[in-house]
């Protein structure tokens, strides 16, 4: 995405423009279909969404765990 996106222009994991709008619950966060990592944007911040506590999404939850498996096994 080349716009500014609710307080996100770029994922704060690897700095892809590929974010994905996706409503969960009463909120709308960001997954990045690169890093596979999902971003709530609040107070200027991004902060990442753990899918344990994530109420899931279109997308279900698969990506997410994936995508927290592979940034736990970066670090």
């Amino acid at each position: 995405m080349s716009e500014f996106v609710a307080g996100l222009e770029a994922c704060p994991g690897c700095g892809s423009r590929n974010l994905i709008p996706v409503a969960a619950g009463e909120q709308t966060n960001f997954f990045c279909d690169i890093c596979v990592l999902c971003w709530h944007p609040a107070d200027g911040r991004a902060d990442l969404v753990d899918p344990q506590a994530c109420s899931g999404c279109r997308l279900g939850k698969t990506a997410c765990l994936a995508g927290m498996g592979s940034l736990h096994s970066r670090w």
